[in-house]
């Protein structure tokens, strides 16, 4: 749990810009798959086909 804090404690004193994303369900889906992460696309199972994803990229 320390080292998730001081990583977020660098975060934070960087400032580095927060990018927020919208992407549709199909093609977050289709990125998971090729990452080969079973148990995302489990998680992924029980959302609706309409419901829009909300993703956060740090930028360094």
């Amino acid at each position: 749990m320390a080292k998730i804090e001081i990583e977020m404690q660098r975060i934070i004193k960087a400032n580095l810009p927060i990018i927020c994303e919208k992407v549709e369900l199909a093609e977050i889906r289709a990125e998971i798959a090729e990452l080969n992460e079973p148990y995302k696309l489990e998680i992924l199972e029980r959302i609706p086909e309409s419901e829009i994803i909300t993703r956060y990229f740090i930028i360094q």
